[in-house]
């Protein structure tokens, strides 16, 4: 058993797949021209978007904007250049509302079974409060740290975000390990002296100077990590 006190998790792409979504979302969106090779160009032309988006408005740190806010910009560009007819600000509402429909990965309600009652396990995600409601009746949380309660996001370099997980468990922050799929996961908790684990699905290579405490390729994996063992959710 390990000496961490907390789990700290990502929601999206670390327990559930947005991409399971993706043809829902085009469909509602295109109509009747919907088909589902133009559907995937879409998608992945728009997670690009989203990246590029994502970054520009929450390096602006002076201005909270909400992910809703960020995937409507992300769409007027893309609507325009795809000739896409319909309102960019009701497909970002589409595409928030699915998020909170995505499927789980195959090894998060073993990792959930695994975790049990041996450590309070809270979530720290850059989303809308109604992105996630859904998902929140799915999984068992102790608390739950939310983007758009906060205002703020886990990049920005003030790290409030996570610094609000170490004042609400008052524990030392080593002692949190937060394990997330992105580089913002492990940036914005490394900033704040949490533990980190990168969630590596892809087998992608990590290219940023702040590096992660530790690489997992599965949540089996971090599970091992925390102390768990492998067994123990198998």
């Amino acid at each position: 058993m390990s000496n961490f006190k907390v789990i700290s998790l990502d929601m999206f792409q670390t327990l559930v797949d947005v991409n399971s979504r993706r043809h829902n979302v085009w469909r509602k969106i295109l109509g009747d021209s919907y088909s589902p090779d133009f559907a995937e160009e879409c998608w992945e032309a728009a997670n690009k978007l989203v990246f590029g988006y994502f970054n520009k408005f929450v390096g602006e740190e002076k201005q909270f904007y909400n992910t809703k806010y960020i995937f409507q910009k992300c769409y007027e560009e893309l609507f325009a250049e795809k000739g896409v007819s319909f309102d960019p600000k009701e497909g970002a509402q589409i595409l928030a509302n699915e998020h909170g429909y995505s499927q789980s990965y195959e090894d998060t309600e073993r990792f959930f079974q695994a975790l049990g009652n041996t450590y309070p396990i809270c979530l720290v995600s850059d989303t809308d409060c109604d992105m996630v409601q859904p998902l929140l009746e799915r999984f068992k949380f102790d608390k739950v740290f939310l983007s758009e309660d906060f205002k703020c996001y886990k990049f920005q370099s003030k790290s409030h975000i996570f610094k609000e997980v170490i004042n609400y468990y008052q524990v030392n922050p080593k002692d949190i390990i937060h394990i997330g799929d992105g580089y913002s996961d492990v940036i914005g908790a490394s900033r704040a002296g949490i533990t980190t684990c990168w969630l590596n699905r892809r087998g992608a290579s990590w290219s940023h100077e702040i590096k992660p405490d530790f690489t997992a390729a599965s949540l089996t994996e971090a599970a091992s990590i925390i102390g768990l063992g492998i067994n123990n959710i198998a």
